[in-house]
Protein backbone atom coordinates (compact mmCIF):
# COMPACT_ATOMS: atom_id res chain seq x y z
CA UNK A 1 0.00 0.00 0.00
CA UNK A 2 2.56 2.17 0.90
CA UNK A 3 4.46 1.66 -2.69
CA UNK A 4 0.92 2.19 -4.59
CA UNK A 5 0.57 5.53 -2.80
CA UNK A 6 4.15 6.63 -3.23
CA UNK A 7 4.10 5.53 -6.98
CA UNK A 8 1.00 7.46 -7.27
CA UNK A 9 2.57 11.16 -6.14
CA UNK A 10 5.41 10.58 -8.31
CA UNK A 11 3.10 9.30 -11.45
CA UNK A 12 1.01 12.79 -11.04
CA UNK A 13 4.71 14.85 -10.64
CA UNK A 14 5.22 13.05 -14.14
CA UNK A 15 2.12 13.52 -15.47
CA UNK A 16 2.15 17.37 -14.73
CA UNK A 17 4.53 23.28 -3.83
CA UNK A 18 5.36 31.80 -0.02
CA UNK A 19 5.27 29.43 3.16
CA UNK A 20 4.43 31.11 5.90
CA UNK A 21 8.05 31.44 8.49
CA UNK A 22 8.65 28.78 10.63
CA UNK A 23 9.13 28.96 14.77
CA UNK A 24 9.66 26.88 17.13
CA UNK A 25 5.83 27.75 18.72
CA UNK A 26 4.49 25.96 15.25
CA UNK A 27 5.86 22.45 17.11
CA UNK A 28 2.47 22.24 19.08
CA UNK A 29 -0.02 19.55 17.67
CA UNK A 30 1.78 17.64 15.07
CA UNK A 31 0.46 14.15 14.17
CA UNK A 32 2.91 11.54 13.64
CA UNK A 33 5.06 11.87 10.26
CA UNK A 34 3.22 9.71 7.54
CA UNK A 35 4.04 10.14 3.89
CA UNK A 36 6.79 10.30 0.99
CA UNK A 37 9.91 12.79 1.88
CA UNK A 38 10.81 15.77 -0.76
CA UNK A 39 14.06 18.19 -0.10
CA UNK A 40 13.78 21.44 -0.94
CA UNK A 41 16.38 23.80 -2.97
CA UNK A 42 15.02 27.15 -2.49
CA UNK A 43 16.17 29.24 -5.82
CA UNK A 44 15.90 33.22 -6.61
CA UNK A 45 15.64 34.85 -9.68
CA UNK A 46 16.53 38.63 -9.19
CA UNK A 47 16.30 41.60 -12.26
CA UNK A 48 17.21 44.83 -9.96
CA UNK A 49 19.18 47.45 -9.78
CA UNK A 50 19.66 46.61 -6.10
CA UNK A 51 20.46 42.69 -6.34
CA UNK A 52 22.25 42.54 -3.24
CA UNK A 53 18.94 44.22 -0.79
CA UNK A 54 16.72 41.82 -2.69
CA UNK A 55 18.77 38.84 -1.79
CA UNK A 56 19.65 39.34 1.84
CA UNK A 57 15.83 40.14 1.85
CA UNK A 58 14.94 36.66 0.40
CA UNK A 59 17.40 34.56 2.51
CA UNK A 60 16.19 36.03 5.46
CA UNK A 61 12.33 34.58 4.42
CA UNK A 62 13.13 31.33 3.32
CA UNK A 63 9.74 29.56 3.05
CA UNK A 64 11.67 26.40 4.30
CA UNK A 65 15.15 25.92 6.53
CA UNK A 66 18.07 25.10 4.61
CA UNK A 67 18.17 21.75 4.47
CA UNK A 68 14.66 20.67 5.02
CA UNK A 69 11.66 19.88 3.05
CA UNK A 70 8.20 18.48 3.32
CA UNK A 71 6.14 15.13 4.05
CA UNK A 72 3.11 14.51 1.72
CA UNK A 73 0.62 12.28 1.96
CA UNK A 74 -2.56 12.13 -0.11
CA UNK A 75 -5.68 10.58 1.11
CA UNK A 76 -6.24 8.45 -1.53
CA UNK A 77 -4.15 6.30 -3.70
CA UNK A 78 -5.69 7.72 -6.75
CA UNK A 79 -4.15 11.78 -7.50
CA UNK A 80 -5.89 13.63 -9.65
CA UNK A 81 -7.70 16.56 -9.52
CA UNK A 82 -9.09 17.79 -6.45
CA UNK A 83 -7.03 15.51 -4.80
CA UNK A 84 -5.99 16.35 -1.12
CA UNK A 85 -3.70 15.20 2.09
CA UNK A 86 -1.23 16.06 4.60
CA UNK A 87 1.88 18.13 4.00
CA UNK A 88 4.44 18.46 6.96
CA UNK A 89 7.53 20.72 6.76
CA UNK A 90 10.84 19.33 8.34
CA UNK A 91 13.99 21.00 8.97
CA UNK A 92 17.52 19.45 8.13
CA UNK A 93 17.04 16.22 10.14
CA UNK A 94 13.43 15.21 9.34
CA UNK A 95 11.83 17.09 12.79
CA UNK A 96 8.79 18.46 11.88
CA UNK A 97 7.75 22.21 12.05
CA UNK A 98 4.37 22.81 11.71
CA UNK A 99 1.30 20.62 9.28
CA UNK A 100 -0.80 21.75 6.85
CA UNK A 101 -3.01 20.91 3.90
CA UNK A 102 -2.04 19.80 0.39
CA UNK A 103 -4.86 20.15 -2.82
CA UNK A 104 -4.08 19.76 -6.24
CA UNK A 105 -6.13 22.50 -8.51
CA UNK A 106 -5.58 21.56 -12.06
CA UNK A 107 -5.00 18.59 -13.94
CA UNK A 108 -1.77 18.66 -15.80
CA UNK A 109 -0.47 19.80 -19.25
CA UNK A 110 1.85 19.10 -21.27
CA UNK A 111 2.39 22.61 -22.70
CA UNK A 112 3.11 25.73 -20.60
CA UNK A 113 0.20 28.72 -20.75
CA UNK A 114 1.09 30.99 -22.62
CA UNK A 115 0.73 33.86 -19.94
CA UNK A 116 3.44 33.27 -16.90
CA UNK A 117 5.01 36.37 -15.04
CA UNK A 118 7.73 37.15 -16.50
CA UNK A 119 10.16 36.95 -14.10
CA UNK A 120 9.66 33.06 -14.24
CA UNK A 121 12.17 33.47 -17.09
CA UNK A 122 15.17 34.78 -14.95
CA UNK A 123 14.61 31.11 -13.07
CA UNK A 124 13.82 27.93 -15.43
CA UNK A 125 14.48 24.18 -15.44
CA UNK A 126 17.55 23.80 -17.60
CA UNK A 127 16.66 20.06 -18.00
CA UNK A 128 13.69 19.01 -20.29
CA UNK A 129 10.41 20.30 -19.20
CA UNK A 130 7.54 18.03 -19.23
CA UNK A 131 4.69 19.58 -17.92
CA UNK A 132 2.54 22.36 -16.00
CA UNK A 133 -0.07 21.89 -13.51
CA UNK A 134 -1.01 23.82 -9.95
CA UNK A 135 -0.90 22.85 -6.36
CA UNK A 136 -2.36 24.58 -3.44
CA UNK A 137 -0.81 24.74 0.47
CA UNK A 138 -2.42 25.74 3.53
CA UNK A 139 -1.00 26.22 6.82
CA UNK A 140 -2.43 28.09 9.43
CA UNK A 141 -5.30 28.84 7.23
CA UNK A 142 -3.47 30.93 4.87
CA UNK A 143 -3.53 29.31 1.44
CA UNK A 144 -0.86 29.57 -1.19
CA UNK A 145 -1.19 28.64 -5.11
CA UNK A 146 1.70 27.59 -7.06
CA UNK A 147 2.82 27.37 -10.64
CA UNK A 148 4.19 23.91 -10.97
CA UNK A 149 6.74 23.02 -13.74
CA UNK A 150 7.47 19.82 -14.04
CA UNK A 151 11.57 18.94 -14.82
CA UNK A 152 13.18 15.45 -16.07
CA UNK A 153 16.44 15.28 -14.82
CA UNK A 154 17.51 11.66 -14.98
CA UNK A 155 16.12 8.31 -16.33
CA UNK A 156 13.83 6.86 -13.62
CA UNK A 157 10.84 7.13 -15.00
CA UNK A 158 9.27 8.54 -11.97
CA UNK A 159 11.74 9.30 -9.25
CA UNK A 160 14.19 11.63 -11.75
CA UNK A 161 11.04 14.24 -11.96
CA UNK A 162 11.13 17.34 -9.74
CA UNK A 163 8.57 19.59 -9.53
CA UNK A 164 9.64 23.32 -9.57
CA UNK A 165 7.19 25.39 -7.52
CA UNK A 166 6.98 29.05 -8.74
CA UNK A 167 6.36 32.70 -6.81
CA UNK A 168 6.12 35.59 -8.19
CA UNK A 169 7.19 38.24 -5.76
CA UNK A 170 7.78 41.34 -7.80
CA UNK A 171 5.16 43.55 -7.09
CA UNK A 172 5.87 42.65 -3.44
CA UNK A 173 9.35 44.25 -3.75
CA UNK A 174 8.24 46.96 -5.86
CA UNK A 175 6.20 48.00 -2.73
CA UNK A 176 8.67 47.05 0.00
CA UNK A 177 11.85 48.34 -1.92
CA UNK A 178 10.58 51.17 -4.06
CA UNK A 179 13.51 52.67 -4.74
CA UNK A 180 15.58 49.64 -5.69
CA UNK A 181 15.31 49.39 -9.20
CA UNK A 182 12.93 46.19 -8.84
CA UNK A 183 12.28 44.78 -12.51
CA UNK A 184 11.32 41.18 -11.58
CA UNK A 185 11.87 38.82 -8.60
CA UNK A 186 10.53 34.90 -8.71
CA UNK A 187 11.44 32.51 -5.61
CA UNK A 188 11.15 29.05 -6.99
CA UNK A 189 10.91 25.69 -4.64
CA UNK A 190 12.69 22.89 -6.15
CA UNK A 191 11.18 19.93 -4.50
CA UNK A 192 13.46 16.11 -5.36
CA UNK A 193 12.10 12.95 -4.02
CA UNK A 194 14.12 10.94 -1.02
CA UNK A 195 13.41 7.66 -1.82
CA UNK A 196 15.55 6.30 1.40
CA UNK A 197 13.09 8.22 3.51
CA UNK A 198 10.11 6.61 4.58
CA UNK A 199 7.85 6.95 7.51
CA UNK A 200 4.66 5.09 8.55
Amino acid sequence: MRTKKTFGILLLLLCIINFVSCSDDDQENIPDLSGDLFAVEVIHGIDAEQKELITTDLQNNLPVPTGGGYFIDFKSEMIAKSSSGVCTIVDSNSNPITTGSIFVEEDASSQLPSKLPDSYKLALPKNQITSFTKWSFEFKGIKHTYDIILEKYGMQRYSDVRPWLYEDLTEHYKKKFPNAGVKGVVRVQVLTYQPKVQVK
